[in-house]
């Protein structure tokens, strides 16, 4: 079992988001189903929980606010102020008692014990600022990654790598290493990258297909096509099947141009056991489906419906190859139904992040037949 964030209506139809304990999304909904929730919207996928199950109690949210906070992420960075009053919900008992202490000080006449209060005070201070930062630089990291900024996601790793925190982070670390990993692949240095991820194989967060994804995206990021479809397969077997890794095997397919394989294995999706950040893709992939059988106009509803429901995402750079991928391919289908100029105006607001995160074929077709 582990804590899995959801939002849904209750019986009295008060709306809420909360983590619940399941061991996995199928059981999770069963159970908010018979205990009478409705419009059950899943935050996390089963990776994710499982992720966070592993990550060091010190990071792990322990509230109800805290895993709020955590959902509102997902949609991107919060501003300064949101993250600073869950800073300070977080820690309210450290600090109503670091201002009695103060007050304690001042009136029995001690400055000794308001200079250690305050002290404390000000460490708690330092070390939500190194936090925010942190998390800043890791949103530029995703950023430069999405764009293909690959000098500035190397820099950014190197600063990110240089810090105690992200040290003390095995996850974390290991994310960073992938990431590297794809740079040097998209540089012509497959076997480098290969080789700076080698023993993360038997990292306690590489189970469940999660370190066979993770390698055959450093072979995406190489071109070497057939190879990130065969890690795909094998990553979702050793998954179980789970509906996030049949998800990303059913976009691989139709995207490297095997629609009927991936319409047989999104049949095995059950959408309402995806989060919503991924229900865009689903949606998607029926769309590129009819693209690639040269059925334009099919895939241009579909895939403008897809994309206007990711762009309630489009704050958080995790998502961003996901804009850019969808919006390359409606600016595709499009064309297809000879509608350039709407193509352009599609592509725009994604056009460095589609000719960057497409597979070979779509990216330069865009870029020869939609010029800036």
């Amino acid at each position: 079992m582990k804590p899995y964030l959801v939002a849904a209506t209750d019986r009295n139809g008060r709306r809420d988001t909360f983590a619940r304990d399941a061991a996995s999304p199928e059981h999770l909904v069963a159970v908010l189903e018979r205990e009478g929730f409705r419009e059950i919207e899943l935050i996390d996928d089963e990776i994710t929980a499982s992720l966070r199950a592993q990550w060091p109690e010190n990071l792990k949210p322990k509230s109800a606010s805290e895993y709020q906070f955590e959902a509102r992420l997902r949609k991107g960075p919060v501003p300064n102020g949101t993250w600073w009053w869950q800073a300070v919900r977080n820690n309210w008992l450290l600090l109503a008692l670091a201002f009695a202490g103060i007050a304690w000080g001042v009136w029995r006449g001690s400055p000794g014990t308001v200079i250690s209060v305050l002290a404390v005070v000000a460490l708690w201070f330092w070390l939500v600022v190194r936090g925010q930062a942190l998390a800043k630089e890791y949103n530029a990291l995703l950023a430069a990654f999405a764009r293909g900024e690959l000098d500035e996601a190397d820099a950014v790793i190197e600063r990110l790598l240089a810090s105690s925190t992200v040290r003390g982070n095995d996850q974390m670390c290991a994310d960073l290493l992938y990431k590297r990993a794809c740079v040097l692949a998209r540089r012509g240095r497959l076997e480098d990258g290969l080789a700076l991820v080698g023993s993360l194989e038997q990292a306690p967060h590489a189970g469940n297909g999660v370190h066979l994804s993770m390698v055959a995206s450093i072979h995406y990021a190489a071109d070497r096509l057939d190879d990130f479809i065969d890690g795909l397969e094998r990553a979702c077997e050793a998954s179980g099947r789970n509906s996030t890794m049949l998800l990303d095997l059913a976009f691989a397919h139709v995207r490297m141009g095997d629609p009927k394989r991936a319409m047989v294995l999104l049949s095995d999706v059950q959408p309402k056991l995806l989060p919503a950040i991924q229900q865009p893709v689903h949606r998607a992939i029926t769309g590129i489906a009819h693209l690639r059988d040269g059925e334009p106009a099919q895939a241009a509803a579909i895939l403008q419906e897809a994309v206007t429901a990711l762009d309630a995402f489009a704050a958080n750079p995790a998502v961003w190859p996901f804009n850019g991928m969808l919006s390359g391919y409606l600016a595709l289908a499009l064309l297809g139904c000879e509608r350039p100029e709407d193509a352009h105006a599609a592509l725009a607001p994604w056009r460095q992040v589609a000719l960057y995160c497409l597979e070979p074929t779509s990216r330069q077709r865009l870029a020869s037949e939609l010029p800036e």
